[in-house]
Order: structure tokens, then C-alpha cells, then sequence
């Protein structure tokens, strides 16, 4: 039940965890992911290897990553009822177009409570560059309102030609609420 979630952000993970599971599978999900672990690719140790809150799969992690991109977007594609839903009531709806081309994962998902603009920042950059999807829950009305401000600065500091590309165009931001219900009408079947 939605009511259930105004726990701890420790306990809200662990509920959508348990949810994402139903959703996408059991060895599909990934808490408190290093985006090196199981690694038989190019990234290792010797990068900066960012930690994401919940990682979903398939995992882009071999060699043959043409193999592992198509296999992430087959998976995007039998899920795409779940993006559609986040899509209809995120911040921002993303296109196909503005996926990322080379993702680990299928969704990297941050979850924001507290912590400083610049710690939210990296949190867009970080799911934005991992998974074919970023997705950022906001728990609180703050950290929501936070990272709008931030996604609004990135898409100025492109449209004044600072830097070449929105960083966040694949991301949607959403509420904890929000993201609950769609967790929980999801497991329960499309």
C-alpha cells in the first residue's frame, strides 16, 4: 500500500526493491550498485566507478557489447508500459531519441532525500550516463523542487551553447509518491 511509504529512505529502497523485483525479475535488480561489479568490460577500478541507489538490468558488464545493448533494449521494449507510466507523470517526458545509446543498465535510480545541489548534480550525471533510463525519486517536496531547479540550469547552460548536450535528456524526475504507485499498480501486471 502507498500509505506504507513514509518510512525511512532506508525502507522506501527496500520497498521498491522488493516491487522492481516483481516488475523486472529477481536477478534483474540490483541495490546499492557498482557500476564495475561482475565488470569484464573496459570500466574498472582504475576509473571513477559511481554506486547506484538501484540498479535494473540487463547489465552491459561483457565484451560483446552490441550483444548487451540489444539485450537492454529488448528489455526496454517489454517494459515499455512501465516507462510509459513514468513518462505520464514525471517531470518531463523523454523520447526515444534522447535514450542513452550506451547505458550499463536499463534504469539507474537514484533516490534524493538530503545533500547538497552539487551531490544531486552528480546524481542526474550519474543515472543519466548509466542507464539507458535515469530515473531520480525525490522523497521530499525539496529534493524534488532541487533537482527541477537543476534540471532547468542544465538545459539553459545548453540552449546559451555552454556545453553541447542536455546531460539530463534521458532522465525524469519524480516524486516518491508518485513513483510508488506506479510501483505498485505495475506489480501487480500491466
Amino acid at each position: 500500500m502507498v500509505s506504507s511509504m513514509n518510512g525511512t529512505v532506508t525502507e522506501f529502497k527496500e520497498k521498491i526493491v522488493t516491487w522492481l523485483k516483481e516488475i523486472f525479475g529477481r536477478n534483474q535488480v540490483k541495490p546499492e550498485w557498482d557500476v564495475a561489479e561482475n565488470s569484464r568490460d573496459d570500466l574498472s577500478r582504475d576509473l571513477y566507478c559511481p554506486r547506484i541507489d538501484i540498479a535494473v538490468g540487463p547489465f552491459n558488464i561483457h565484451r560483446n557489447v552490441v550483444r548487451d545493448r540489444e539485450i537492454i533494449n529488448n528489455a526496454y521494449l517489454q517494459h515499455r508500459y512501465f516507462i510509459d507510466k513514468l513518462n505520464a507523470i514525471g517531470d518531463r517526458a523523454i523520447s526515444d531519441e534522447h535514450l542513452n545509446k550506451n547505458p550499463r543498465c536499463l534504469l539507474a535510480i537514484e533516490v534524493e532525500n538530503r545533500g547538497s545541489r552539487k551531490h544531486r548534480l552528480g546524481s542526474i550525471v550519474n543515472a543519466a550516463a548509466i542507464g539507458k533510463v535515469g530515473l531520480l525519486v525525490a522523497f521530499t517536496a525539496e529534493s524534488y523542487n532541487s533537482l527541477r531547479k537543476i534540471r532547468e540550469y542544465l538545459q539553459f547552460i545548453t540552449d546559451v551553447r555552454k556545453v553541447e548536450e542536455d546531460i539530463s535528456k534521458n532522465v525524469i524526475i519524480i516524486s516518491k509518491d508518485d513513483f510508488s504507485r506506479i510501483l505498485e499498480d505495475c506489480a501487480r501486471g500491466p
